[in-house]
């Protein structure tokens, strides 16, 4: 099961739910919490369901939960933050692809996201078997070595909010938690599996 964890909120005067799980509607959240005034808040979570007609999710090991330890020195395969490491090199130390062979590379699999839903402007994130990816309201987990949908979240935004750039920076990676901003100013954390 996966659950949503509202982390934080920016917006003053606003109650949302702590939680949503799939399927339900976070703005009609259990025990009835609602914003000032009476009114259901206008924010709402979506946890999208698998589309039929896919692959089968495949057997994966465990998720390793992202430590202190690890974000300091992730293993070669690992991508846990942005540009890979603190120092922001953006280096991969794997040394499989070089100068003689990168030119015989060729595309193992592919993941298409709709173009309505946002551009991709952040790089992957990758913490073992899984590629997590980003649109301005999604968050996407990929199996990173078959390019298999394992989840994704989906953000109802307001009808009436103003977005002059749609854009999202990508997520970070703590623990079993993935944390992402979202353009109604919300952190949310996403359960990772």
């Amino acid at each position: 099961m996966m659950r949503v964890l509202l982390v934080g909120l920016l917006a003053c005067g606003a109650t949302v739910p702590a939680m949503a799980v799939p399927g339900q509607d976070a703005s009609d959240p259990p025990g009835g919490s609602v914003s000032p005034g009476g009114q259901a808040p206008a924010r709402a979570t979506q946890v999208l369901p698998r589309p039929p007609g896919l692959p089968p999710a495949p057997s994966r090991g465990a998720y390793l939960p992202v430590t202190d330890a690890r974000l300091r020195e992730p293993e070669p395969e690992s991508w846990l933050m942005y540009r890979r490491t603190y120092d922001g090199w953006g280096f991969s130390p794997l040394r499989q692809v070089d100068a003689s062979n990168v030119a015989d590379l060729t595309p193992v699999w592919g993941f298409r996201i709709d173009p309505d839903d946002g551009r991709v402007q952040a790089p992957p994130i990758v913490n073992g078997e899984t590629m997590f990816v980003t649109t301005a309201e999604q968050v996407v987990a990929l199996d990173a070595a078959t390019g298999v949908l394992l989840w994704r979240y989906a953000r109802r935004l307001p009808a009436d909010m103003r977005r002059p750039h749609s854009t999202n920076r990508g997520v970070a990676l703590y623990r079993d938690k993935v944390y992402v901003g979202t353009l109604d100013a919300q952190v949310v954390a996403l359960d990772a599996v």
